[in-house]
């Protein structure tokens, strides 16, 4: 087993402790099976553990009960709060003598608050305390006995226990967790909190930053920096891998079923403006479902599918210098509607539900640098992508 301590990574079966506190002697052993996890580093501090999803640290050095406050607040903690006799049982064997805890009257003299703002539900007062003898506005634990709490004096400088919280459960506290509401993530990553690290057609690019889905956006034959899969290119420019036979090449039919079909050069136009991608169809596990590719030898291809595609979703105007709205029609599950630029960053991203009809796009969204975007809409039935064309 290992345990890690503010940053370093101990082998051990059991490791005995030994403090020296002011009325007694606290002997606690580590056996194998104890973890330790969701700590990070913090400076003049020593980690505890954890408790019902909140970490606890001890403070390497004393102060007056006041300047805790502050130095807890400082840490991105609070002094610990204490609100069972479960909490209280689990915490105090674990630090030396008397320690600083959060529960303060200097507010209102005899009302006594939590630092952390959480009601006063239990309280384990040493007999005949609190007495406030001397200005006593603060509270340690420990005291007299193990667990028992007593009112002190600021002018008192025992270490103190600063608790951490742990918004989103992934047993992170919030100071080490770049994404304290995102309890899948603990930095951003590619994509940011709040949304997967993807690729779900493995095209090695994240679905954040993916123009085409379904498509391989890492196909990029003239080198412009632009993905081919999203480019109505001269024949001769594709990748030679993606032409499947004389003047003949593979693009993604992005229906409800996605798959590749072989179509006459003189039909991309036609196909490309309906929505289908350039290049075959990619996929990984079950996102995509790639089917046998089959030809369109004379362009004849049937575009019902992608007419009913087109009818789904209309960027009205388009062209636009201002104002637009996205009109959607026939999409019985909720999904996400996106802007991306060419180079494939998100710039704008907003939720529609299932029968909605409309999403307005004002002029503060579309106050951005003329040229062409992409209007992207996914939904559990539905890839549909768009350009949009913003003007001066």
């Amino acid at each position: 087993m290992k345990i890690q301590i503010q940053g370093k990574c101990l082998p051990l079966e059991w490791k005995p402790a030994i403090y020296l506190g002011q009325f007694f002697l606290i002997l606690i052993l580590l056996w194998p099976g104890d973890k330790v996890f969701g700590q990070c580093s913090i400076d003049g501090y020593s980690y505890l553990g954890s408790f019902e999803g909140h970490h606890y640290y001890l403070s390497n050095y004393g102060t007056n009960p006041s300047l805790a406050y502050g130095d807890a607040t400082a840490a991105g903690g609070y002094l610990a709060s204490i609100n069972s006799a479960a909490e209280n049982a689990w915490l105090s064997p674990l630090v030396p003598g008397y320690i600083t805890i959060g529960l303060s009257d200097l507010a209102v003299e005899g009302t006594f608050e939590w630092h952390s703002g959480e009601p006063l539900t239990f309280t384990d007062w040493w007999p005949g305390e609190p007495n406030n003898l001397g200005d006593e506005d603060y509270t340690v634990t420990n005291f007299g006995g193990l667990g028992k709490w007593n009112d002190v004096p600021d002018w008192v400088t025992p270490q103190f226990i600063v608790e951490f919280e742990d918004s989103d459960g992934d047993g992170t506290m919030d100071v080490c967790d770049q994404c304290p509401d995102d309890p899948f993530k603990t930095e951003p990553g590619i994509c940011g909190c709040g949304n997967e690290d993807t690729d779900s057609d493995c095209d090695g690019v994240a679905d954040c930053n993916d123009i085409c889905p379904g498509g391989d956006d890492t196909v990029d034959a003239n080198g412009d920096n632009i993905p081919d899969c999203s480019q109505l290119l001269n024949y001769d420019a594709y990748s030679d891998d993606w032409k499947c036979g004389k003047n003949k090449i593979m693009v993604c039919h992005n229906d409800n079923n996605p798959h590749t079909i072989c179509i006459n050069k003189n039909a991309l136009p036609a196909h490309f403006n309906h929505g289908d991608q350039i290049g075959p169809c990619t996929s990984c596990g079950n996102a995509i479902k790639v089917k046998d590719i089959h030809e369109d030898v004379e362009g004849d291809h049937d575009h019902s599918l992608e007419d009913q595609a087109s009818e789904a979703m209309k960027i009205v105007p388009n062209p636009v210098s201002d104002n637009a709205e996205i009109w959607l029609e026939g999409l019985n599950a909720p999904g996400i509607v996106s802007l991306l630029d060419l180079n494939g960053k998100v710039h704008w991203q907003t939720k529609f539900s299932a029968g909605q009809n409309i999403i307005r796009l004002d002029g503060s969204l579309l106050d951005r640098a003329a040229g062409t975007y992409l209007i992207r809409l996914v939904s559990e039935n539905n890839i549909i992508t768009k350009y949009l064309v913003i003007t001066e």
